[in-house]
């Protein structure tokens, strides 16, 4: 019974397709870690990524190369995330990365990492079509960008909705 019941907790706070955090548990995170920041006297970055034109790569292609696409850029994240930073899965193409004790210019570097990387990943699906896979980025950070949880969200996605205005395949910072 109690294994049955931790898995099932799992599942409460899991994507099932990628494994990782899904918005549920995003939502209790950013507390925690925002918390975590203003007692610790440190700075919190929050990252909001978008999968550059995937609706049309899934409308195209179908759910099955969508889902590939989704798995292979967590893959990227993962490999470059600290022991403390946590990605979710907020919707669909959208994902939430939060990075406890990392300053704008370290978020910066660390997306602009990932977006390089994701740049280069190579889908056998798509040798033949337009499509080359790209993320949009928007970094806010706390408390140069924001002082509440909902201005470190709102500034992280205006930036990432700046980065797409911009013509994608972007990292924006707050100003």
């Amino acid at each position: 019974i109690v294994q049955w019941g931790e898995k099932a907790r799992k599942r409460t706070i899991t994507d099932d397709l990628t494994g990782i955090y899904n918005r549920r548990f995003l939502d209790d995170a950013m507390i925690t870690a925002f918390n975590n920041a203003v007692n610790m006297k440190s700075p919190l970055a929050v990252i909001m990524m978008d999968i550059d034109l995937f609706r049309q790569i899934n409308d195209l292609l179908g759910h099955k190369i969508g889902d590939q696409i989704i798995k292979a850029i967590v893959n990227v994240y993962a490999e470059k995330l600290k022991e403390d930073d946590i990605i979710a899965r907020f919707g669909g193409d959208e994902f939430t990365i939060i990075l406890p004790d990392t300053d704008m210019n370290s978020a910066k570097s660390f997306a602009e990492t990932v977006r390089k990387e994701v740049e280069l990943l190579e889908f056998e699906s798509l040798e033949n079509t337009e499509y080359h896979i790209t993320i949009s980025q928007g970094i806010s950070v706390y408390p140069k960008n924001a002082h509440s949880i909902k201005e470190l969200k709102e500034t992280a996605d205006a930036a990432l909705y700046k980065a797409k205005e911009e013509g994608r395949n972007k990292v924006v910072c707050s100003v």
